[in-house]
């Protein structure tokens, strides 16, 4: 009898109890072939320090963990990285779906689609970029302010050896002859810069490029320059938009688009993450750059800077056209993560009621900053 215990103890060890008996192991393959299977869904946050501090770089708790997993794992179908991440089932399709709009996933054409992160470097060479940018305007609005300060009391006492005081300092120049505070203007404050902006567009005649962030401008200013840039559509001046994908984006280009009768070939809408920018170019001649306060650059904008310096506006295009040609195309980010479409493009009518529906399924707030600032509250996916 002790024998047989022995024995059948030997064949319990071989063969574990807590082993699944249905097979599910072996039914459930990884996906992108990494042999790794994957960890029990767990909807909290952080997993890691790294997937944390992805949140510094303007994704959400929810898509750093997706962004985390893909990166990790190279390019997975979505049932593998969603498993991976983490994430139930909706929650996960509905990141996927969120990151490719923001372009910071692109999907492979070929069946079983698998999914493809950013890699990391780009993201991060995008918010050096515009850090850089952002220092070269502040080197401008010092020139700026020196040029337009008094000089301080000099000195008149001659040093020994010099028979007549040293010749004043010339003012600050940025060309033959112009002083940098005779080629630039500033526009301090929100309102401001938003009623400058308005009439800007207002006297439109080709085209308005923007990189713009609707949710650092005041709802009363937000409302007149969709208008405006309703009136300018209507007098054919091509309107060419780069937004980032969040609620309030999404609810200023409802605005626009719900008033959009039939398809209007002269806008285009584009998405960029994370689109920090604050630029408007209007009919390639004049350029509005706007900036945060020195201590929080991305909570603005409290200054605008307005030139039609041909460098100024030629450096402020190139920023421009560089966002916009990384950009996602809103055609593009109007399909699903299985890559059906979730509304024509070439119907206005479903096309407004997409975004419209998209607006009102997120919370409203933006997601953790870049650097770490929070305007507003977050997203809870």
């Amino acid at each position: 009898m002790l024998a047989r215990q022995r024995h059948h103890g030997a064949h319990q060890g071989n063969h574990p109890v807590n082993e699944p008996s249905n097979g599910s192991k072996a039914s459930v393959p990884p996906p992108n072939g990494s042999g790794t299977p994957p960890p029990p869904a767990d909807d909290s946050f952080p997993h890691d320090p790294l997937t944390a501090s992805m949140v510094h770089l303007g994704l959400t708790p929810h898509e750093a963990q997706m962004y985390h997993t893909l990166l990790r794992h190279g390019p997975s179908t979505a049932r593998y990285a969603i498993l991976h991440s983490r994430l139930d089932r909706a929650t996960g399709y509905r990141i996927l779906s969120r990151l490719r709009a923001r372009g910071l996933v692109t999907a492979t054409g070929y069946r079983p689609q698998r999914f493809v992160a950013l890699e990391a470097a780009r993201l991060l060479d995008r918010i050096s970029s515009l850090l850089r940018d952002e220092l070269d305007l502040q080197r401008i609005v010092r020139e700026i302010y020196v040029a337009g300060l008094p000089p301080p009391a000099r000195d008149t006492s001659m040093p020994i050896g010099l028979t007549s005081p040293p010749p004043p300092t010339p003012e600050p120049t940025n060309g033959p002859g112009l002083s940098l505070a005779s080629r630039y203007r500033l526009y301090p404050g929100h309102e401001t810069i938003g009623r400058y902006l308005i009439s800007c567009i207002g006297n439109a005649k080709e085209e308005v490029s923007g990189l713009s962030r609707p949710g650092t401008i005041p709802e009363s200013i937000r409302t007149d320059l969709a208008q405006a840039l309703l009136d300018a559509l209507k007098r054919g001046v091509r309107v060419r938009l780069v937004l980032d994908y969040h609620p309030i984006d999404l609810e200023f280009l409802t605005t626009i688009l719900r008033a959009l009768p039939e398809p209007t070939p002269t806008l285009e809408i584009r998405f960029f993450a994370p689109q920090l920018a604050r630029l408007f170019l209007i009919d390639r001649r004049l350029a509005l750059r706007s900036l945060g306060t020195p201590a929080c650059p991305f909570h603005g904008p409290d200054l605008g800077i307005a030139s039609e310096d041909l460098e100024f506006v030629r450096v402020q295009t190139a920023r421009f056209q560089t966002t916009w040609r990384e950009g996602v195309p809103m055609e593009t980010a109007l399909r699903s993560p299985q890559g059906s479409v979730l509304a024509p493009p070439s119907s206005s009518q479903e096309l407004r009621h997409w975004v419209e529906r998209t607006a009102r399924s997120e919370p409203r707030g933006y997601p953790m900053d870049a650097l770490g600032f929070q305007p507003h509250r977050t997203f809870r996916s």
